[in-house]
């Protein structure tokens, strides 16, 4: 039988995965907000929306393994937009994706850094 690893073993590999995780997370956070940005620049067009929650979407699951839950549900809440927009098939009236800049911006926050020591 082989003995079991130190405790800590486990812990210091899943902080330097989660580590390294930030750096991708922070990288993806940008994408979709540059996503958002240009959504909201040239309007609603299918394969941007599309791009939108492809991106959100694997930003929330991802988010949520390494346990940044609030970039997970911020994330969430981008997908969930946007696979509506995309679901009615055709431009939406009255422009139901300007609440993507108010829900870009929270995922920003979310992903920043905690301050402190």
């Amino acid at each position: 039988m082989t003995a079991a690893p130190p405790p800590g073993r486990y812990q210091k590999a899943l902080a330097r995965l989660r580590r390294s995780y930030r750096l991708e997370m922070v990288r993806r956070v940008r994408a979709v907000c540059a996503l958002v940005r240009r959504i909201d620049r040239e309007g609603w067009q299918p394969p941007l929306v599309a791009a939108l929650y492809r991106l959100s979407h694997s930003l929330s699951g991802s988010a949520a393994i390494y346990g940044f839950d609030a970039v997970s549900a911020a994330a969430a809440s981008l997908e969930s937009r946007a696979l509506a927009a995309l679901e009615s098939g055709s431009a939406p009236p009255a422009d139901p994706l300007a609440p993507l800049a108010p829900l870009a911006r929270r995922l920003r926050r979310a992903a920043r850094p905690p301050v402190g020591p």
